[in-house]
């Protein structure tokens, strides 16, 4: 069962759905996030990064696009709340931190209380608006310990027969 599972989720047989509350808006309330990702360094640490000019060599099978592996996103803003939304996400491909990165870096709305993607540059702590800080009731020294608001919603298995 478990080899079989594993062939589904290779093949994209297994909708998966998760939710998520996001660190700002998206500019477009829904679409297709299609960004290569590769592994990456920061401040000395491991973690992905986006690659968007792989999708030019991937057309081409060009061999620096090797290490990135294409990554693509669905997302829809299901409701927005000030600097706030809540995000239904469904990856097409199953890429670590897919869905962190391309809302962190590929849509500039971090996952609320993703520490690792919500800065390009840096590994730190998110800096919160007032709003969201007054809606959270915490203070911006302590909103490293705001837990990842990003949930697994729903795994669909197609029937087996």
């Amino acid at each position: 069962m478990a080899k079989r599972l594993n062939q589904m989720f290779c093949e994209q047989q297994i909708i998966k759905r998760y939710l998520c509350v996001t660190r700002g808006v998206p500019d477009n309330l829904e679409g297709i996030i299609d960004i290569p990702l590769e592994m990456g360094r920061c401040e000395g640490k491991e973690r992905m990064v986006l690659r968007p000019e792989a999708l030019e060599e991937y057309k081409h099978k060009v061999k620096s696009a090797k290490f990135a592996k294409r990554a693509v996103t669905q997302y829809k803003v299901v409701s927005q709340y000030g600097n706030a939304a809540l995000i239904e996400v469904w990856p097409k491909t199953g890429i670590r931190h897919q869905i962190r990165v391309h809302l962190g870096f590929g849509l500039r709305c971090p996952v609320l209380g993703d520490h690792k993607y919500s800065h390009l540059d840096k590994i730190a702590p998110q800096k919160l608006t007032a709003d969201m800080l007054l809606a959270l009731n915490v203070r911006q020294a302590k909103v490293r310990h705001i837990p990842m608001h990003l949930h697994a919603r729903q795994y669909l298995l197609p029937s087996t027969g």
